[in-house]
C-alpha cells in the first residue's frame, strides 16, 4: 500500500524519499512506521535526536535515544 502511495502523482508525501529507500530493500522495518516518521520530522526540523520509550526503537531508528 504504501509502495502505491509513494508512486501516486496527487499526493505530496512527507519523508518520501527516505520511506522509499526504507521499502526498497524489501523488508519489512524493524521499529514501527511511526518512530521512523518522527524521527525524520524532527531530523528536518533541526533536532539532533530524538528521545522515546521504545527500546527496539532505540537500536534500529537512526537518531533515536532512550529516555530513561
Amino acid at each position: 500500500m504504501l509502495r502505491g502511495l509513494l508512486a501516486s502523482d496527487g499526493l505530496i508525501i512527507e519523508n518520501a524519499d527516505e520511506l522509499g529507500a526504507m521499502l526498497g530493500h524489501g523488508a519489512l522495518p524493524d521499529a514501527d512506521l511511526a518512530d521512523y516518521l518522527i524521527a525524520w520530522a524532527n531530523r528536518q526540523a533541526g533536532c539532533r535526536t530524538t528521545v522515546t520509550f521504545d527500546r527496539r526503537a532505540v537500536k534500529v531508528v537512526t537518531d533515536m535515544d532512550l529516555l530513561t
